[in-house]
């Protein structure tokens, strides 16, 4: 699992799990959309909630791809919670 912060050219960001990567596409599952909710706080909802469920994949052109990132660590654990994914922990030096 790769979950990346994807932004479009559309102004949408979203939180990804990264699938594939080719020149001219990238493919992605469990795509949220994130957006303010005032007093810095995010909302998330499903980036394509009336597409078949069955269809757990988007493909999106890179024509529409502005740029993509690493996810803020707490946020990635919070995506790779609500999707039940196993998350490796991060290092932690005790000092």
């Amino acid at each position: 699992m790769t979950v990346k912060n994807v932004r479009l050219s559309t102004g949408e960001q979203l939180i990804v799990d990264l699938v594939e990567e080719t020149d001219d596409y990238i493919v992605v599952q469990d795509a949220l959309i994130a957006a303010p909710q005032g007093e810095s706080q995010l909302g998330f909802a499903p980036f394509a909630p009336l597409g078949d469920p069955d269809e757990t994949q988007i493909k999106i052109s890179k024509q529409f791809v502005m740029y993509i990132t690493k996810l803020i660590p707490s946020l990635e654990q919070q995506y790779c919670d609500t999707f039940n994914k196993v998350t490796i922990p991060q290092k932690k030096i005790v000092v």
